[in-house]
């Protein structure tokens, strides 16, 4: 890629994270003003936590951890402010993930959380235990409140197992094994047992050699992380996928999403499956595992794709 056309990407992404903040910023004062607490996860949060120059580190979008029995309440204020459910999310019903519902809209995308992918404690102890860990950041001239350093490790443990093998996860997890006290690990090891969520945060940590040297520091547990709670089903990721894949510029940028998503990092697969540790021969039969699956669960993905543009015909209109 040319040196130009790389520093316009770059002035785009830290456009677009101007954007991101302005948003949130947008969407918590609306909430606040409804009396509902928003915290802040990952993003903004992460750039604080880990020291971060202003630019450095660009993000697509905001996520917002709701108290669960708010949650109508939080959605109904994003309508407001002209946000609409995703609605590949809203065709898979049930199987749509449990930790978040994506808010789209033309000036950008608001994930609200009830709970974490990798966590087996119910949303409401999970809201508990969180909430009562936060502090408050300035973003945009406006007080955001984001969570404190131990609680944010376990977002952040938890995020590089959810998506093992991408290069920003592994970056931030770095960053914050080097600059991150071993103290503030612990607390955030001891933290993770209290949310039912030991083993995918280890398995988290395990995603980079920098982790895994923490992670047995810290006496986490090295067993096959449940890493898939919360996460949705499988022919809901399929679908997401394809609908990834097309909204991709170009036959090369398709071709290199395709290839991330059909065939995982060997760092990723580890990550999520036991076998996949067991030398060459267990890697290949855990990728033989994964397409199996996959395939199981394709017809319903083509399902709901076909009613996903029904749906959206129907909006449109003749």
């Amino acid at each position: 890629m040319p040196p130009d056309a790389d520093f316009s990407d770059r002035a785009a992404a830290v456009a677009g994270t101007l954007l991101v903040d302005t948003e949130t910023v947008r969407a918590v004062a609306a909430m606040r003003e409804r009396g509902v607490r928003a915290v802040l996860l990952r993003g903004a949060a992460y750039v604080e936590l880990l020291g971060y120059r202003p630019g450095e580190r660009t993000y697509a979008d905001s996520d917002l951890l709701i108290k669960p029995s708010r949650f109508p309440e939080a959605e109904e204020v994003l309508r407001g402010l002209g946000y609409r459910e995703s609605t590949i999310e809203a065709v898979f019903g049930e199987r749509r993930p449990r930790h978040a519902h994506t808010w789209l809209s033309d000036r950008g995308t608001i994930d609200l959380h009830r709970t974490l992918v990798g966590v087996s404690a119910e949303p409401e102890e999970v809201w508990q235990v969180l909430s009562a860990r936060t502090r408050t950041v300035e973003l945009l001239a406006r007080e955001v409140e984001v969570l404190d350093a131990s609680a944010n490790l376990v977002v952040l443990g938890l995020h590089a197992l959810q998506h093992a093998g991408d290069d920003q996860a592994r970056s931030d997890l770095a960053r914050a094994v080097a600059l991150i006290p071993t103290t503030v690990w612990r607390q955030a090891a001891e933290l993770s047992r209290s949310l039912g969520a030991e083993r995918s945060f280890g398995a988290g940590l395990r995603t980079t050699p920098e982790g895994a040297a923490l992670a047995e520091e810290l006496l986490l547990v090295d067993r096959h992380a449940a890493a898939a709670a919360n996460r949705g089903s499988e022919s809901f990721h399929l679908a997401q996928g394809a609908l990834w894949v097309a909204q991709q510029r170009g036959l090369p940028a398709k071709l290199r999403f395709l290839r991330g998503k059909l065939i995982p990092t060997s760092a990723r697969m580890r990550s999520r499956s036991r076998l996949a540790r067991r030398g060459p021969g267990g890697l290949a039969l855990a990728h033989l595992g994964r397409w199996i699956v996959l395939t199981a669960h394709l017809p319903s993905a083509i399902l709901a794709l076909r009613k996903l543009t029904r749906v959206r015909s129907e909006k449109d209109g003749p």
